[in-house]
């Protein structure tokens, strides 16, 4: 799933999203261990996609802890910092 997919999504959804992804972590280990699974870079994959989730959760809980100490700072996001 995409960063853009993503950050359309609310931050309940982005939670499940990231609890069920984890999950999934989990079973795939063992389905590796057990030697069911062949395909073992899908644990990077989902490994990746939790990263992302972690990150954009942040961003977002960053956001609204500046919104409360300074109400008028315009919402930034993802690429526009540092642009040159």
């Amino acid at each position: 799933m995409k960063a853009k997919e993503l950050i359309e999504k609310d931050t309940k959804a982005l939670s499940k999203l990231m609890n069920d992804t984890e999950a999934k972590i989990v079973k795939d280990r063992f389905a590796i261990a057990g030697r069911e699974l062949t395909k073992v870079s899908e644990i990077n994959t989902s490994r990746k996609l939790v990263a992302r989730i972690k990150t954009i959760l942040r961003e977002r809980e960053i956001f609204e802890a500046e919104k409360t100490v300074n109400p008028s700072s315009p919402k930034v996001t993802s690429g526009q910092e540092g642009d040159k």
